[in-house]
């Protein structure tokens, strides 16, 4: 489960939460002396904007990020940038509805599903100092411990506490002993990493809704969630998905590993 972080992409438009994201995303470089990439997406930047990004990574401590274009706005292109830098983690502002863009609603989703590595997606007025309480979601699934290893790195950069919470819809007792097994062998790994760790679950609830309230509660500046490992239910949003159209609260999401399909297309 352990992992590390060299490589951070940034897709920049004229957008303002792409300063945010940069803010952030270089912060996060310079703790953990990544190489910071910026992907300037044309279409909806211009010298100006780049110039821009270019200053507030500097501000942040980078004072020579490597910078990549892209003629178009399209989530292939930044997924190709991706592979092409060996990113290991992808930042990413997201935008009000209304404002149009790439990163709002269902188009971030979508890059969380199917990119290869984390996205950690910042709503506009995210504070980058706020990172120090990370709230980590487990639900009654194998897969769901697949994203203790970057949330280790990340918790360790920002010096912050985790708060591990386990979340299920599944009410069954064997499902919430499940639940009970993988939280506290998270709580364990964490603790064995030095990390301030507070642990707690609940079972037969509305995943997003009750993974909100929680992060509401410990005034979390982070969550940690796959994209979908325990259905939502028939027709239901998945609650990842619900929980970053809330804009309320930066969300790092990444798939589980096994859904990954060799050679599948865009």
């Amino acid at each position: 489960m352990d992992r590390t972080i060299t490589n951070i992409l940034i897709p920049c438009t004229s957008q303002t939460s792409t300063l945010t994201a940069i803010s952030v995303g270089a912060d996060l470089a310079r703790r953990l002396h990544a190489t910071l990439h910026l992907l300037i997406m044309e279409e909806q930047s211009s010298a100006a904007d780049t110039d821009q990004c270019t200053a507030e990574a500097r501000k942040r401590g980078i004072p020579a990020p490597l910078l990549h274009h892209c003629r178009g706005n399209s989530l292939k292109e930044l997924l190709q940038c991706a592979k092409e830098v060996h990113a290991d983690l992808i930042v990413a502002g997201m935008e009000k509805p209304g404002n149009g863009g790439l990163f709002q609603r269902s188009g971030s989703y979508k890059l969380a599903c199917m990119s290869d590595c984390p996205v950690l997606f910042l709503p506009e007025s995210h504070a980058p100092e706020s990172l120090y309480k990370i709230l980590v979601h487990l639900d009654a699934t194998a897969e769901t411990r697949q994203k203790l290893g970057i949330a280790s790195i990340l918790a360790a950069a920002c010096h912050a506490e985790v708060h591990v919470y386990g979340a299920s819809r599944e009410k069954d007792s064997d499902s919430a002993h499940h639940l009970d097994v993988f939280c506290n062998q998270a709580e364990h790994y964490f603790q064995e990493r030095g990390l301030r760790t507070v642990c707690s679950s609940v079972s037969g609830v509305k995943i997003g809704e009750s993974v909100k309230e929680q992060a509401e509660k410990v005034k979390a500046g982070l969550v940690v969630m796959m994209t979908e490992t325990e259905p939502a239910g028939f027709l239901a949003t998945p609650y990842t998905e619900w929980l970053m159209n809330q804009q309320s609260v930066p969300v790092l999401a990444m798939r589980p590993r096994e859904t990954r399909v060799a050679g599948g297309g865009l």
